[in-house]
């Protein structure tokens, strides 16, 4: 879990609990949110977040990918 994760659990933690069950499932959360705004970029093309961002997002979506599929 990169540090970015681990400081959202505990500040969260600070709000309410987390289970160690539930926070195994970030990970997967974090993963699919990226799957689904490059699909947003892919499908606004046209608009400044998307252009702002070309394929950088797309490329770091595929460089999560592989990371979360090797269970990195």
């Amino acid at each position: 879990m990169d540090l970015l994760q681990q400081s959202w659990l505990a500040g969260y933690r600070t709000v309410a609990p987390v289970s160690r069950d539930d926070e195994a499932m970030l990970p997967a959360f974090v993963m699919l949110r990226r799957m689904l705004l490059t699909a947003w970029l892919a499908s606004h093309s046209d608009t400044e977040t998307a252009r702002r961002l070309g394929t950088g997002y797309t490329d770091g979506t595929v460089a999560l990918g592989d990371r979360f599929l090797r269970g990195l």
